[in-house]
């Protein structure tokens, strides 16, 4: 958890930084993580998370309607994973196409998906590790 505070506001900076790049070939655009994989992601996370995986958030994209629901670390970094996994691939494909698909649609899924997930989880992990006193914490904090 202490690498995982640690990486979130990096992965967020790095997002917020994407360029705008036209794409000239949309159809070199493609998606590599399976949902098989995906699932291995989750579960391992679920098992390490235990639970700590679950939290509670609001949600309200338009501000309007608030919503409060469930919500898991696991599910959201899993989605994060297959995001950025899916760039990095096509990305290597070292062609203008796929780079440029590459980079397009990891700044529209930043804006769109994994970047709200990011921050929520983000969150859940800040209060884990520093809700309580420091020595009641049953989470391991490193502050180097």
């Amino acid at each position: 958890m202490s690498y995982l505070q640690k990486i979130c506001p990096l992965l967020y900076l790095k997002g917020t930084l994407l360029p705008l790049v036209t794409v000239n070939h949309p159809e070199a655009n493609e998606r590599f993580v399976t949902e098989e994989q995906w699932g291995s992601i989750y579960q391992t996370l679920v098992s390490k998370f235990g639970k700590q995986d679950q939290y509670i958030m609001v949600d309200s994209p338009d501000q309007s309607d608030p919503e409060i629901r469930k919500a898991s670390m696991a599910d959201n970094f899993a989605d994060v994973y297959q995001d950025l996994k899916d760039f990095v691939m096509l990305y290597q494909k070292n062609t203008l196409s796929a780079r440029e698909n590459a980079v397009n649609e990891c700044r529209r899924l930043f804006e769109t998906h994994w970047g709200f997930r990011l921050v929520n989880a983000h969150r859940h992990l800040h209060y884990l590790m520093f809700s309580g006193p420091a020595e009641d914490r049953d989470i391991p904090v490193d502050y180097y």
